[in-house]
């Protein structure tokens, strides 16, 4: 993700340097036509060019490293300081880290600069002096379709012409809106992904305390208070799963097939149970080995009561446990491998919330008692999963946006220009403002729309890659899109586009009719 997001990033500069360099160049032809006149070579042309995409990669580099030491920096050392206790780390930029920016944005810079004026440096001097011609236009794919064409209204048909003249800044605006719309749906599907994490924690553990107790404890003298609903003893093994000669530590939870303080969900968030013929298995080990149903399994105990016993167990369910997965199987299952254990924790439910004060109070006095955990605790969990990766989908949002708006507006600008002695005749011809205006809107909305379809498809494949990078066995993030989180995105999207376009009116009404009607004498 570190190496695609940065290229993709420049690949979008690229294409809008693109475009403003063919309009700058085309907007000067006559300038370059005059200094080939002169006996300027053409390579001294293409150098003097180059050198403004190269000023806008200097500035451009040094005005994002100092936002990023100023701004991004600080952000990062706090969300890395919520979730490490790290001592002595400092995040800082050093002076070396401006040159690889500046490096790859001053060559896309050049690039595109030499893909947009070796056209016009190919042509004679007499004939880059003369205005550029315009472009030929062949019929479109729909004017080949009989009975379509002529019931399209004029305006319409204005729209898909410009469209299909114009194909290379019609894609390239297509591409930025394509790019933003896949990080908006990546980064808002990620972000929701974590909120589901976060909100299942609560969701599997309805328990009030959790109570740990020492190691050596016998829960024959564990005492319990009154005022208890519902208590049920939990112990935790560390144990090697093994398949295919490959070997991963996990955690096998043994309780009671009652324990209702522990709910378990299948991939469709449907409820499942504990048995006594098998073992719940988590579906972040199952994804990784192919696990199914029914299934045998290889589990090495490595706790040293257990003196290293290997056995193998029969899969009961797939579970989905988003964070810290484990196996978990009742005693008497546990029992028919010939096993017994001690119970090294108890879930505790109470009566009521007084009820639940003397309790805490009852178990901090036990002496057997090591830890005491509770609902605040769990809460506390949830959110630390959500703060520790909040900031990088708020700059991906970000970015999303400024990327989107920057693509749609600088190529409707240009647009705008290239079609100024169009645009011009249209006032001539008594097209009153807001019918132009609603051109430049609807054209700018089909492009989007448009994109948006292309951006659907690849914006699952980029979720899933982000998925798989931050899942693991040890913490499984969920692996499908939700519905509302590509419409907000698509909404997003279309919403940027129609700022731009508001944006874009002022342009439209300082077009001079005169001039722009003259300046092909």
């Amino acid at each position: 993700m570190s190496k695609v997001i940065p290229l993709v990033l420049f690949l979008i500069e690229a294409i809008i340097l693109f475009l403003t360099m063919s309009r700058m160049i085309d907007s000067q032809r006559n300038q370059v036509g005059i200094m080939k006149a002169l006996g300027v070579k053409n390579r001294s042309i293409m150098l003097h060019y180059m050198g403004y995409p190269v000023l806008v990669g200097i500035i451009g580099s040094i005005l994002g490293c100092a936002i990023a030491a100023f701004v991004f920096v600080p952000f990062v050392t706090a969300s890395n300081a919520k979730a490490y206790s790290l001592p002595g780390i400092q995040f800082s930029l050093s002076f070396y880290s401006i040159i690889p920016p500046l490096i790859f944005s001053s060559a896309f810079g050049m690039l595109s600069c030499y893909l947009s004026g070796r056209t016009i440096l190919k042509e004679r001097a007499a004939q880059a002096i003369r205005p550029k011609p315009p472009k030929t236009m062949k019929k479109i794919f729909i004017e080949r379709i009989p009975g379509i064409w002529s019931h399209i209204p004029y305006s319409y048909k204005l729209i898909l012409r410009n469209i299909f003249l114009n194909k290379q800044k019609a894609l390239a605006s297509s591409v930025g809106v394509v790019v933003s719309t896949v990080l908006l749906i990546t980064a808002f599907g990620t972000q929701t992904a974590l909120q589901k994490v976060a909100n299942q924690i609560e969701d599997v553990y309805t328990y009030d305390l959790r109570v740990d107790y020492k190691m050596g404890a016998s829960s024959n003298t564990f005492k319990l208070p009154s005022g208890i609903k519902n208590s049920y003893f939990v112990s935790t093994f560390p144990v090697e799963f093994i398949k295919d000669n490959k070997i991963e530590k996990a955690a096998l939870v043994v309780t009671e097939k009652e324990n209702n303080l522990i709910h378990f969900f299948d991939e469709n968030d449907n409820r499942i149970y504990l048995g006594n013929n098998g073992v719940l298995v988590p579906k972040s080990y199952a994804d990784k080995y192919h696990i199914s149903e029914g299934d045998l399994i290889k589990i090495t105990f490595i706790a040293p009561e257990l003196k290293n016993r290997t056995v193998n167990m029969k899969v009961l369910k797939i579970s989905t446990q988003y964070s810290n997965p484990s196996f978990y199987i009742t005693p008497d299952y546990l029992k028919s491998f010939g096993l017994d254990y001690s119970p090294t924790s108890l879930l505790v439910e109470a009566s009521s919330s007084t009820d639940l004060i003397s309790i805490r109070n009852f178990f901090e006095q036990d002496p057997q008692v090591d830890v005491i955990a509770d609902k605040a605790d769990l809460k506390k969990s949830a959110q630390y999963i959500l703060k520790q990766n909040s900031f990088i989908f708020i700059m991906f949002i970000i970015c999303a946006v400024i990327l989107s708006f920057g693509a749609i507006y600088t190529i409707s600008s240009i647009n705008i220009y290239e079609r100024n002695r169009e645009l011009a005749t249209l006032k001539v011809l008594g097209y009153q403002k807001y019918k132009i205006n609603r051109l430049i809107f609807f054209e700018n909305i089909i492009l989007t729309a448009f994109a948006v379809i292309a951006a659907l498809p690849i914006s699952g494949y980029m979720y899933a890659n982000v998925v798989k990078a931050l899942s693991s066995t040890h913490q499984q993030i969920p692996d499908k899109l939700n519905i509302s989180v590509m419409l907000i995105s698509v909404i997003l999207a279309f919403l940027l586009t129609i700022l731009s376009s508001l944006l874009l009116r002022r342009k439209v009404t300082k077009i001079n009719m005169i001039e722009s009607l003259k300046s092909v004498e």
